[in-house]
């Protein structure tokens, strides 16, 4: 090739380098739960409108999470457990409910895209998270353990159904972003005895949760039915 024509191609190169180096980052940022952009994102809580502020590093705040909490005591008493993504079932619930939009979720006190995590809570303020056949509709798994641990009080914990991977569900339906065996859910736990990670190899995930799991059941070719208690 001649040297005209490596100084047409060096430069195409460079700039598809830059490119591939530029969504790399933005899949490690959304790795880790943070957003490579600033703006605002609009949700309702309690029918009111209300936003996530993102800021120009990726963190995620929102102004009104005390006063979210505050109606949600209001509505649920002192103890407040957090129901996500409940499907049509919402009337028969007594809990604080989130879902993605009326279609999906019915009659929920909050509609979010829950892939911008927890942000519209506080820390240390629910005293437990349960959901059914919701986990694997998320795209960043990580970051969503690591809201729940933010918001559960100490003592609190995480309760969640999932479809075994061996389910033909698990695999069938299209809005499913990923699979489980009873193993995935050691990633964000350490052993009660020792207090140490299940996988400390893999500390670089940016798993910052330490749950203690106390139950796991699994019902192969069905579900799996986890308990993560935060110390």
């Amino acid at each position: 090739m001649s040297n005209a024509r490596y100084k047409l191609v060096i430069p195409k190169l460079q700039a598809q380098i830059r490119n591939l180096e530029r969504e790399v980052e933005i899949l490690k940022q959304a790795h880790v739960g943070r957003w490579p952009f600033a703006g605002k994102i609009e949700f309702f809580a309690f029918r009111k409108r209300c936003e996530l502020h993102i800021d120009k590093d990726g963190a995620i705040d929102c102004p009104d999470k005390h006063w979210i909490l505050e109606k949600a005591h209001e509505e649920y008493g002192e103890h407040i457990v957090l129901e996500l993504g409940p499907g049509r079932s919402t009337e028969k619930l007594k809990c604080l409910t989130v879902g993605l939009n009326v279609s999906a979720d019915s009659l929920c006190d909050i509609y979010i895209d829950l892939e911008y995590g927890l942000s519209f809570l506080p820390d240390n303020s629910i005293t437990k998270i349960h959901s059914n056949q919701f986990l694997e509709h998320l795209q960043n798994l990580i970051s969503h353990m690591n809201e729940c641990w933010r918001v559960l009080m100490p003592g609190g914990s995480v309760e969640a159904c999932v479809p075994h991977r061996d389910s033909p569900w698990a695999v069938a339906d299209p809005t499913h972003k990923r699979t489980f065996v009873p193993e995935s859910f050691r990633y964000f736990c350490i052993d009660k005895h020792t207090g140490e990670p299940f996988v400390d190899a893999f500390s670089d995930y940016g798993i910052k949760c330490a749950f203690l799991l106390e139950q796991c059941r699994s019902r192969p070719r069905v579900d799996i039915q986890v308990v993560l208690r935060k110390p």
